[in-house]
């Protein structure tokens, strides 16, 4: 992208990406989830401008701006209100868009974030979250509060919804760090659109789909529980039982499935689907060490994924 000479005063706001180890979908039938932040994120400029938006991404990332569901243009214009068309706003994203890892609600917190510091004021992370969700709503249509609180919050951490409109936030302190290898392989096609899909599922089959939200629940209260004692190979046997039930619902996509197969094989402890599914989108695998992350990062991307390894501490 072509960028504009920048003004002498720049407005700055960044916001981490994420991933989520266990709770997609169930989250939103009121059952735990669990999610990491990353090192990796968006990256917010501001200046006096004319209501532009320019993107960049920081890497060579697989998923085209071309193939989002959507322009950041709305929620940019959702995030800052009638300031918008007195500005303009640059966009850097270091990780794949429309993949699952949070890019929209890392970009609704990062324009939240800089909005603040263009208007000198302070916000507490419960009033960021609460206005995150409302900018990331123009993406998703309704947004579960997940994906934006590990985005405000940092860190592993956990959530759950208590109500149609609260919900319990808890960063979650471990006994010790791990290792985890994020990858992403081409677009999930829409969150949106995987959460009609789980609706109109539930519709024909409802106990079958209520005992699989059941299952994903019980999956996120063993891992989290295990996480949380360092038991890392229970957690990743919970991960590997979530993800067939993921997969049992038809939302991972052939090479995802791959993806997964082949961290198991490369001695990985547990490996899913991450974020809401599709024909592609993002992977997670638990590894017990950076040699055996190495390994799975190599293999993946011989198939073509973006790949880092991230340490929770």
């Amino acid at each position: 992208m072509t960028y504009l000479a920048a003004d002498s005063v720049q407005i700055l706001g960044s916001a981490p990406a994420k991933i989520i180890l266990f709770g997609e979908h169930s989250v939103l039938y009121g059952y735990p989830a669990l999610g990491l932040s990353l090192a990796r994120g968006v990256n917010i400029q501001m200046r006096a401008g004319e209501g532009r938006v320019f993107t960049n991404f920081s890497t060579n990332l697989h998923t085209a701006v071309e193939s989002s569901t959507s322009t950041p243009d709305p929620l940019v214009r959702k995030a800052l209100g009638p300031s918008f068309d007195t500005l303009d706003v640059d966009i850097t994203f270091e990780v794949p868009v429309s993949a699952g890892l949070g890019s929209s609600a890392a970009l609704a917190t990062a324009l939240i974030r800089a909005n603040l510091t263009k208007n000198k004021k302070v916000a507490d992370p419960a009033e960021i979250l609460r206005r995150a969700m409302t900018v990331e709503d123009v993406a998703h249509g309704k947004s579960s509060g997940l994906d934006p609180a590990i985005c405000v919050y940092g860190g592993l951490v956990f959530f759950q919804r208590t109500s149609e409109n609260d919900f319990s936030i808890e960063q979650v302190k471990l006994k010790e760090s791990f290792h985890l290898v994020v990858g992403a392989y081409g677009s999930h096609g829409g969150t949106s659109r995987r959460i009609k899909a789980v609706t109109e599922l539930r519709k024909i089959y409802p106990s079958a789909i209520d005992s699989a939200m059941k299952t994903l629940g019980h999956c996120a209260d063993w891992g989290i529980s295990a996480m949380k004692s360092g038991d890392l190979y229970s957690a990743g046997h919970a991960m590997n039982l979530a993800h067939g039930v993921l997969s049992g619902m038809g939302l991972v996509g052939q090479m995802v499935e791959q993806l997964t197969r082949v961290a198991r094989h490369e001695g990985a402890y547990g490996a899913k689907m991450s974020g809401s599914g599709g024909e592609g989108g993002a992977v997670v695998a638990l590894v017990p060490d950076i040699q055996t992350g190495n390994e799975v990062s190599t293999r993946w991307r011989e198939l073509g994924a973006e790949t880092w390894i991230e340490t929770a501490s």
